[in-house]
């Protein structure tokens, strides 16, 4: 079996970060996010360790207002 690989994310509001987490595939994270009057929300995601098997990492958004 392959190992799984695991991710570094950045979140960035505007250009400015947020939060650095290193992830594998047992972490489940939840985030809340103030982004009144923000325009530009960004995240950055590499291949932390190398390997190939990332494809588990995703993003939901459970509600904006």
């Amino acid at each position: 079996m392959a190992e799984s690989g695991t991710v570094n994310a950045e979140v960035s509001l505007d250009g400015k970060p947020v939060e650095k987490v290193y992830i594998d595939r047992n972490v489940s994270r939840d985030m809340v996010l103030d982004v009144t009057n923000v325009r530009e929300l960004t995240i950055k995601v590499d291949n932390a360790n190398g390997k190939a098997w990332w494809d588990w990492f995703f993003v939901s958004v459970q509600s904006m207002s």
